[in-house]
């Protein structure tokens, strides 16, 4: 008696049932018959419209979505759930039970949460995994609750395994089963391995005189030691080894070893002991700085002294 709209409906009595108000129905056949509603403006007059219909899709019943820029005009279909219960969101194939197509735009979706955290759960019947966005950390969580003892992250490329991260936190790159040598737990292992090798590459666009690659060794007190390379002028590399913070041996571009010098000439002011050609087929050494220099095993004959 009291209407809050043009068409009021209103039943009483059906307490915990839901109230079957209005139906709409197309008596016909064949895939595709429906009826719907739509809301919008008048008919003839431009504005969007909104029809909301169910449908036979050739299996069951269909509930669409979509929208027109014209009251009357061709619907364009933006939401389903199929009769399987699939939603479908701008496409009407499903591959799942929440399919999304965006079409030309590259955000198919996006999830917020308006406190610290954000979170993705991925549930099966054995645990439950997380992608967490987290302030500013990007968490990617295998076995949230911990409810498994040996939980891994594969990352598959080509449906193929291509790099494992253990929960000892091992890590293998073309295996699945890093730390071949049996280090203890006390040891935290990358593996490499290749159809033929495994390497470790390490590349630096840098120029002369800065390194190119460090593989640097440190303890807890930060005590280290360090290879490295470092190229010349012509981008030529050499092998440094440093220890304590100092720079200990040498190996260059040539393939001499300096040991305890960073230069291959040898004279009274500087000293240290080298290995390689010194130009006349010799070896070389200088042991205490006061010019007493050895040479041996050259072409030219033995060492002179």
């Amino acid at each position: 008696t009291s209407p809050q709209a043009k068409l009021n409906i209103v039943d009483t009595s059906n307490n915990g049932a839901i109230s079957q108000l209005l139906k709409l129905g197309n008596n016909s056949s064949g895939a595709g018959t429906g009826a719907g509603l739509q809301l919008g403006s008048g008919f003839g007059n431009s504005g969007n419209s909104v029809l909301l219909s169910g449908f036979y899709d050739g299996t069951g019943t269909s509930f669409t979505i979509q929208t027109c820029t014209t009251f009357g005009g061709a619907q364009s279909e933006k939401f389903r759930i199929s009769n399987t219960g699939d939603v479908l969101i701008g496409t009407t194939t499903s591959t799942g039970k929440l399919t999304v197509n965006s079409g030309t735009s590259n955000t198919c979706a996006s999830f917020t949460s308006t406190d610290a955290g954000a979170n993705i759960n991925l549930v099966d019947n054995s645990a439950r995994s997380t992608i967490e966005q987290n302030g500013t950390d990007l968490k990617i969580i295998s076995d949230t609750s911990a409810e498994d003892a040996d939980s891994t992250i594969k990352f598959q490329v080509d449906a193929s395994t291509k790099m494992t991260i253990l929960n000892s936190g091992n890590v293998g790159i073309g295996t699945t089963s890093p730390n071949v040598s049996g280090f203890n737990s006390d040891a935290r292992v990358l593996t490499i391995s290749g159809p033929k090798r495994g390497v470790l590459e390490l590349r630096g666009n840098t120029q002369a005189a800065d390194s190119t690659g460090v593989i640097r060794f440190m303890s807890a007190n930060n005590n280290e030691a360090e290879i490295t390379s470092i190229p010349d002028s012509n981008f030529d590399g050499d092998l440094r080894f440093r220890t304590n913070g100092g720079e200990r041996m040498i190996i260059d571009k040539n393939g001499s070893v300096l040991v305890a010098t960073s230069s291959s000439t040898v004279n009274s002011s500087n000293f240290g002991i080298v290995l390689g050609n010194d130009g006349s087929g010799g070896m070389f050494k200088n042991v205490s700085g006061s010019g007493d220099v050895f040479r041996a095993g050259g072409n030219q004959g033995l060492a002179n002294i």
